[in-house]
């Protein structure tokens, strides 16, 4: 199965409607590649993620997010209940761990898995980013040795401090990139299957 991440920063006051790649490629602000039309580009921005976008990157996810449960029990809990705010909204699903606002990003399509983060949302996320240097202890205890491998998905370099810092600040970058594109602006993140 195949899977390509899109994201795009935009300026929601220019949309009339609900802010959908289908709607875009309709207006004529995306081309049928997804490229953003001239006429667009004062409002629409594509942000690529070559470390999150195509097939093989966004599985690392699933490995992050595997690493994060297992690693976090080693985590003293201050740090511990830090970091979980700040990762349930970035690639780990926590359930009752998660950040206590309880928001995450808006359905704006059919498409459970093309939603917007809107602007509030991505200054909250840029808020709640807080050191990681807790978890490279944690990491070395739980994945000690020969650590899970799925073949042809992920290396093992997700289970190590140094790539799994790379995977969080992938996603955080991402954020602070719609952040940067304009005063107000929101995120889409289309996740295609």
């Amino acid at each position: 199965m195949g899977v390509t991440t899109h994201f795009f920063a935009f300026d929601p006051s220019v949309c009339t409607t609900a802010p959908t790649i289908e709607r875009w490629v309709e207006q004529g602000a995306l081309d049928a590649e997804l490229e953003v039309a001239d006429q667009a580009r004062s409002w629409l921005k594509p942000i690529r993620s070559p470390q999150l976008g195509d097939n093989k990157r966004w599985y690392d996810n699933l490995a992050g997010d595997f690493a994060w449960t297992r690693a976090r029990e080693q985590v003293p809990a201050e740090a511990r209940a830090e970091i979980d705010r700040w990762l349930s909204h970035l690639f780990w699903d926590a359930g009752e761990h998660g950040c206590a606002c309880a928001r995450g990003p808006i359905q704006v399509g059919e498409d459970p898995n093309e939603v917007v983060y809107d602007r509030a949302l991505l200054d909250h996320i840029a808020a709640l980013e807080c050191s990681l240097l807790p978890v490279e202890a944690a990491l070395a205890f739980e994945f000690a040795g020969e650590p899970p491998r799925t073949e042809g998905l992920h290396g093992s370099w997700i289970y190590e401090f140094d790539g799994f810092c790379a995977l969080v600040f992938a996603w955080q970058e991402v954020f602070e990139r719609a952040r940067k594109a304009g005063a107000g602006w929101s995120l889409l993140r289309w996740v295609w299957y």
